[in-house]
């Protein structure tokens, strides 16, 4: 019964580091020559970068081509890519309006599989009937044949 004790204290010990929230990479493409990645926790929010390009006005950051609201919380490896508009207007030519599809507009459904799951959750989703198992094996089979014995 101690030893069994002595299991389970050090497992739940080990569940803190386990659950530990998931960092995710956002990665900001300016254009093709800079690229910026940061690391941020599980559902927080970043902040937009106020990037310069001379002779370009920055229209917003896409992710996936669906304009990035900066109010929505991470929760996976996210690419934003800057869209720039040309300040120069020629008279022969003007610039059509960039056309991006609104978030509200778009909702994107993910199935989640077991792939997808971090390294952490596998572990404990193994580790957690790994332990019973071995509970049953080693501390209660034997205390259930002790006990048999004992009555005989």
């Amino acid at each position: 019964m101690k030893k069994l004790l002595m299991l389970l204290i050090i497992y739940f010990l080990m569940i803190p580091n386990v659950l530990a929230l998931n960092k995710y990479k956002v990665t900001f493409v300016m254009d093709e020559s800079f690229k910026n990645t940061i690391e941020v926790e599980e559902n927080t929010t970043v902040t937009a970068p106020e990037p310069v390009k001379e002779g370009y006005t920055l229209v917003g950051f896409t992710n996936n081509g669906v304009l990035f609201d900066f109010n929505t919380p991470i929760t996976s490896d996210i690419t934003l890519v800057a869209i720039w508009q040309s300040q120069e207007v020629k008279v022969d030519e003007v610039e059509e309006p960039i056309n991006i599809t609104d978030t509200k507009e778009e909702t994107i459904t993910r199935n989640r599989g077991y792939s997808d799951l971090s390294d952490e959750i596998k572990y404990l989703i193994i580790g957690i009937p790994v332990v019973i198992v071995i509970a049953i094996k080693y501390f209660l089979v034997p205390a259930i044949k002790k006990n048999k014995e004992n009555k005989n």
